[in-house]
């Protein structure tokens, strides 16, 4: 639960609003996925394909409601 909503407001406006950089995104996704195998935390018989079939979907679920430009 947000305490100060003024303060995240303002937090807010200070921040730039260029679109994202998806292929900086999915390097930093897959490092994290690879450190998670190195640590135990996550199997490496454990597929990255649902998480990609997840990426694709929430990808293509805010590309279809952002407001044209």
């Amino acid at each position: 639960m947000i305490k100060n909503v003024g303060f995240l407001r303002e937090w807010e406006k200070t921040q730039d609003r260029e679109p994202p950089d998806v292929a900086r995104n999915r390097r930093l996704f897959e490092g994290m996925y690879r450190l998670a195998q190195s640590l135990g935390a996550w199997g490496p018989d454990e597929s990255l394909s649902a998480h990609k079939i997840a990426l694709a979907r929430a990808l293509n679920v805010r590309a279809t409601t952002r407001a044209p430009r």
